[in-house]
């Protein structure tokens, strides 16, 4: 992948801190936001006769149950919809029993209360996440994200549980062939509610994956809890896993991977932010024929994790390779983020190398 596809793209999306979604299939789209779909009446009654409906109609019908649910929803009385929202609620709470038969319906169900800011919302996520392990939880992990946590406690309880999801998918055959896709729901969530369980001891599952795009993803959510905490001297495993990944991708062929750079980069701040210093990478980086690609996505944001004289020969280093490489807009890119580190001691030596640099080229 070329410098221009990752300033264009990869950089743009490096290290998002926004939610996401997993896509669920009957995730309502602003296409249908407010539109009318064949309901006849907003009275009580229809209401619940699509309350019971969602909870117990065939998967193919449950995307359109669910938006027709939203729109009578929509059209009530301030005073009325509290009370339509606490009884789909009510039916949620009595379909649970610790199985995941009709876990699909009910996570439509919840969905619905989610994007009303139902209270209850989490407590019947958490309910739901004890049911059997099955596909469905993909979608259930997703929707936490969103979810209003009223104690920290039960944020806590529902990372437990999304981390005990993922120890027994791990082992579960039947669930290995969308590993990729739940290892990325997993760490996007616990990344936004629990940034320790995320760098945790399911760390070590992230060599298991294959594919690139789940792979960068989870690294992007990694780099977001990191970025949350302070101490990471803990991060035992994550530190293990970032080493390995690390040594094959600084040394992988690009006929192998597409997004070596974009990989190479988390992969430095994540060992970076545990290890609190990098002395050892940068000659392996330097040597790198996508050093360029590489430098310009790590020094995407203030490297200040780092010790000063490691920061003062990143960026010095990165400049002077950009400068090298005529990749005049990424340099201007790249000096704006050293004026963001904010450390004048640091600038100050920073400043004469590239300069020299540039004194050389214009004098030879």
């Amino acid at each position: 992948m070329g410098l221009a596809t990752l300033h264009n793209t990869d950089r743009q999306e490096c290290f998002p801190a926004s939610r996401k979604t997993a896509g669920h299939p009957w995730k309502r789209s602003e296409e249908t936001k407010g539109r009318k779909l064949g309901a006849k009446t907003s009275s009580g009654s229809s209401i619940s006769w699509q309350i019971d409906r969602l909870l117990t109609c065939r998967q193919d019908e449950i995307a359109g149950v669910a938006f027709r649910l939203v729109d009578l929803l929509e059209k009530q009385e301030p005073i009325h919809q509290p009370i339509l929202l606490r009884a789909l609620a009510t039916k949620i709470k009595m379909s649970i029993h610790g199985s995941s038969q009709n876990l699909a319906n009910r996570i439509a169900a919840i969905e619905v209360l989610s994007m009303f800011n139902f209270p209850s919302t989490a407590e019947l996520i958490e309910s739901s996440l004890t049911c059997a392990l099955g596909d469905d939880h993909l979608y259930l992990i997703a929707l936490a994200r969103s979810a209003e946590y009223q104690l920290a406690e039960q944020c806590e309880r529902v990372a437990g549980l999304i981390v005990r999801t993922m120890e027994e998918a791990a082992d579960n055959e039947s669930m290995q062939h969308n590993w990729g896709r739940l290892c990325v729901e997993i760490f996007r969530t616990l990344s936004e509610i629990s940034p320790r369980e995320a760098l945790g001891p399911i760390c070590r599952h992230i060599e298991s994956l294959h594919e690139e795009n789940d792979l960068t993803a989870v690294l992007d959510a990694i780099v977001v809890a990191t970025r949350k905490l302070s101490n990471l001297d803990w991060c035992n495993e994550l530190k293990a896993t970032s080493k390995k990944l690390f040594e094959h991708f600084v040394t992988a062929s690009e006929d192998d991977y597409t997004n070596i750079p974009g990989i190479v980069a988390r992969l430095l701040e994540i060992t970076g932010r545990c290890e609190a210093t990098l002395k050892d990478k940068l000659g392996q980086i330097e040597s790198h024929p996508l050093r360029a690609d590489i430098l310009y996505l790590f020094i995407g944001h203030p490297i200040t994790f780092l010790p000063r004289s490691e920061r003062v020969e990143w960026y010095a280093t990165g400049s002077i390779i950009l400068l090298k490489s005529d990749l005049f807009s990424e340099f201007q890119d790249m000096l704006a983020v050293m004026m963001q580190d904010g450390d004048k001691a640091v600038l100050a030596k920073v400043v004469p190398r590239f300069a020299a640099f540039v004194t050389g080229v214009l004098t030879n």
